[in-house]
């Protein structure tokens, strides 16, 4: 959306230097001053939007790459950076508490079930609270 919006921006400022010179009149003078006085917005506008796009970007790529070093790291040394997958349970905790494997899938199972919320839901007449 970003990238969009300043080839818009990019692509109007080429227009505005393509625009012929008008034909004498109030009509058309006033047309002239209307357009200088976007151009002048438009440029204000830019000045501002530029450097933010810029920083937009900056922050994206240092994520992307912190996001890279840190699976590669992962994969190096896993017991370093664990890398998790959200939702699935820890068999080896869970066996350490006394659970059997069965009871334990049947857990996981039960936290992946679409209708499973994890707190009570108390309803009064048609009133969840």
């Amino acid at each position: 959306a970003v990238e969009a919006a300043v080839g818009r921006i990019e692509a109007y400022e080429r227009s505005l230097g393509e625009v012929a010179p008008p034909a004498e009149g109030p009509c058309e003078a006033e047309a002239v001053e209307e357009l200088k006085r976007t151009k002048e917005e438009l440029e204000v506008v830019y000045e501002t939007f530029g450097p933010t796009v810029k920083a937009q970007r900056d922050a994206q790529q240092l994520l992307l790459e912190a996001r890279e070093a840190a699976v590669e790291a992962g994969r190096r040394k896993p017991e370093v950076v664990p890398v998790r997958v959200m939702g699935v349970l820890d068999p080896q905790i869970l066996s350490s508490c006394g659970m059997n494997a069965v009871e334990i899938s049947a857990l996981q199972e039960r936290l992946r079930h679409p209708d499973f919320y994890p707190i009570k839901i108390v309803t009064e007449g048609d009133e969840a609270k």
